[in-house]
């Protein structure tokens, strides 16, 4: 009787022990599922960092290479206009004509015009050339209030290079800013308009050249 009592004992011994590595091997099974299913959750985490991260790098690039390269069309509220930027680099002696009064590029003589401020014109083929490297002109009618004139030739003299202003007869309006290829029409010395307009163009000419303001003459009407 002692013998099948230990041989029931037995088998219920096995039977537990085997229920336990089933358990156990339940257990492993399903922390692989978890592992796995946490895998996967942060795989499609990354996955969606990586794109969400591609659409912004794509569409900041867009936007700078497509938007911030667009030429301006206006500055403080004023049109720029813009002409053909054609002459670099072509020099020529003599008087020459230009498509827009004062002249914004085409060729022009071989010696450039100082920067700084003049008491007399510029000549048109010395200005283009100014212009070409990188100045920002600033010309006026001689009737121009003298107070307003005076407001430019403080503009000019807070720059060390690259800007110039003198007085331009038979001009239509009373004030036009330029550089290479652009330039805006002004009814009077407007701060804004033209502190913005070398802000944006001074230093952009097609050549990289110094032009220290080394004239300081003033205009007397």
């Amino acid at each position: 009787m002692a013998k099948k009592k230990s041989s029931r004992t037995r088998g219920k011994a096995e039977s537990a022990q085997h229920e336990r590595r089933q358990q156990r091997l339940e257990e492993r099974r399903l922390a692989k599922e978890q592992e796995v299913a946490r895998e996967a959750r942060a795989k499609r985490r990354r996955d969606f960092l990586r794109r969400t991260i591609l659409v912004l790098v794509l569409g900041v690039s867009t936007w700078f290479f497509f938007f911030r390269n667009q030429p301006l069309t206006e500055i403080a509220g004023t049109r720029i206009m813009n002409f053909s930027t054609s002459g670099v680099n072509v020099h020529r002696t003599g008087s020459l004509e230009y498509e827009t009064t004062p002249p914004v590029a085409g060729p022009h003589a071989p010696q450039p015009a100082a920067c700084g401020t003049y008491a007399e014109p510029i000549s048109d083929e010395e200005q283009v050339h100014t212009l070409e490297h990188g100045a920002v002109g600033i010309q006026y009618r001689p009737d121009l209030d003298p107070k307003q004139i005076v407001v430019i030739e403080d503009f000019v003299a807070g720059y060390e290079t690259h800007v110039f202003s003198a007085p331009y007869p038979g001009m239509g309006p009373n004030v036009v800013v330029s550089s290479w290829g652009e330039k805006i029409e002004l009814d009077s010395a407007r701060p804004q308009a033209i502190r913005a307009y070398i802000e944006a163009f001074r230093l952009k000419g097609p050549e990289k050249q110094d032009c220290p303001n080394s004239s300081d003459e003033s205009f007397s009407p």
